[in-house]
């Protein structure tokens, strides 16, 4: 079980799938990484992904600032 845990956190998301996850449009999302704002991502060639680890710590940092 705790493998299943370990493969679903280290997920890699797509920006649309990650937008979906936070509510938001994924030219938020475009823009906060410009803007150096939001999750952690990658970017392996031309493609961003964000690991689903990162998202939920990046939740979960913005959750304890409110």
């Amino acid at each position: 079980m705790r493998h299943a845990q370990a493969a679903i956190s280290e997920q890699l998301l797509t920006a649309k799938e990650t937008a979906k996850i936070l509510g938001i449009a994924h030219e938020t999302l475009a823009r906060w990484r410009a803007q150096k704002r939001g999750p952690r991502w990658t970017q392996t060639g031309r493609y961003i992904r964000y690991r689903r680890s990162d998202v939920d710590a990046w939740l979960s940092d913005d959750d304890e600032a409110a």
